[in-house]
């Protein structure tokens, strides 16, 4: 059995069971049944009826899945020369409906089918009870895990701290013996380095002293060599100056 109806301005051809998307009804809300009265046409292999405008009496019973939104629309205008360009979107509004009976002139409901979505609500309930059922059991197991490392860290803690006490005296002897041990290095470094020290400083000390020494007897010997050697040109100077005045004299 097949039937024609109208809603939201659109036609549909129905039959039962079928799975249909409708523009958005007021009165459609998820989990209740309602009721089509707008049937253009009805008909089934033996006859085929069709209204005017309506079949009187006839009507089509749906049960409302979900009220959902179409994929988006996008709208473009153009005009040409005119540098006009405008984009616009859209999502129109939709209601799903699942037809659950047709009935024609002086039918009754058969018997109303029970609601999918109470079923489906059922069964999310369930599904949720069993969640939280393993949700604490997870919590327990966690719990418990949590439990045993931290008296895992426990004993562990006490075993090191037992070990640290055994352990303490051998420690303690290595200790002092790598003290004495390092004072003994940076004594011996310490006395090294000193000894170097005065030995670079007597050194120098010594070259510094022949140094000047060698500087004061080149300087004692040198400068009275140089004053006879300016006495001797004086003296020729003064001589050469006097002799030409005597020949004058003389003539």
């Amino acid at each position: 059995m097949f039937a024609v109806i109208k809603t939201g301005g659109k036609q549909y051809r129905v039959s039962p069971n079928d799975v249909i998307k409708i523009e958005r009804r007021a009165d459609a809300e998820a989990g209740k049944n309602i009721e089509l009265t707008e049937v253009l046409a009805i008909g089934n292999a033996d006859k085929f009826t069709i209204g005017n405008p309506n079949v009187t009496g006839a009507r089509v019973l749906a049960s409302v899945l979900e009220n959902i939104r179409d994929d988006k629309i996008i709208i473009f205008k153009k005009k040409r020369r005119k540098n006009h360009r405008k984009t616009r979107g859209h999502r129109q509004y939709l209601t799903v409906l699942r037809i659950e009976e047709i009935l024609d002139v002086g039918q009754k409901p058969t018997g109303k089918k029970k609601n999918p979505t109470k079923k489906t609500d059922q069964k999310s309930d369930n599904k949720k009870v069993k969640s939280k059922t393993s949700q604490n059991k997870t919590l327990q197991k966690v719990t418990e895990v949590k439990k045993a490392d931290s008296k895992k860290a426990i004993d562990k803690t006490d075993k090191s701290k037992s070990s640290k006490k055994v352990s303490s005296p051998k420690k303690q002897a290595k200790s002092t013996d790598d003290s004495e041990k390092k004072t003994i290095k940076k004594q011996a470094k310490s006395s090294d380095d000193s000894e170097k020290k005065t030995i670079k400083k007597q050194a120098k000390s010594s070259d510094d002293s022949e140094k000047k020494t060698i500087k004061k007897q080149a300087k004692s010997s040198n400068p009275p060599e140089k004053k006879t050697l300016k006495k001797k040109s004086s003296s020729g100077d003064k001589s050469a100056k006097k002799s030409p005045k005597k020949s004058q004299d003389k003539e």
